[in-house]
């Protein structure tokens, strides 16, 4: 009976260290070391051509990021179709940045306007020594961004009730015999 009762100390103490593991490492996840500007010289060619679609100047926009002839021009009719259909800008943000290698990349980010954001992804890559802005996609659908950002849960407050999944009480929910289990 007392080895009993030391195996479920011994496995309890394992579930916390186990679930101490665990949180450090989603911690750790959410405060990934941010990458410095100074890592991503291809930045403030972007940042200006962000500046300028937030202006509405579709031209310059297209122009910082030194695109030319046939691309430059269906960009230009993305761009100039999201700014009138969107509303006006609310700001832009760079979200996070993707290195495949030390030459290709890839850099998320929106286009804060005023029915919706557009999301945006930009591949730069670095040839012959420059860095080239190879690739840009739009979207509105938020989906592709998903994989970015950890979900966080909201803790509910105490007597907030989820239907059909019991009575919270401090992350804990009431079993149908009342007993208080772990809501996971």
């Amino acid at each position: 009976m007392r080895s009993r009762g030391l195996r479920i100390v011994v496995g309890s103490a394992a579930v916390a260290l186990s679930l101490a593991a665990g949180a450090a490492a989603i911690a750790a996840e959410q405060e990934r070391a941010s990458v410095s500007r100074a890592e991503l010289p291809y930045l403030a060619q972007i940042e200006q051509s962000l500046d300028a679609v937030e202006r509405a100047d579709i031209g310059t926009a297209v122009d910082a990021l030194q695109w030319t002839g046939e691309a430059s021009s269906k960009l230009k009719q993305q761009l100039a179709g999201a700014a009138t259909s969107l509303g006006k800008s609310d700001g832009h943000e760079l979200i996070g940045v993707r290195r495949f290698s030390p030459r290709l990349h890839q850099i998320y980010g929106a286009i804060h306007y005023e029915k919706q954001p557009l999301m945006f992804v930009l591949h730069p890559r670095l040839f012959n020594g420059q860095w080239r802005i190879q690739t840009v996609t739009f979207t509105v659908d938020l989906k592709g961004l998903d994989s970015l950002a950890p979900l966080e849960r909201i803790a509910p407050e105490p007597g907030d009730r989820v239907a059909a999944r019991g009575e919270f009480q401090d992350g804990y929910a009431r079993t149908e015999s009342g007993k208080l289990k772990t809501e996971n």
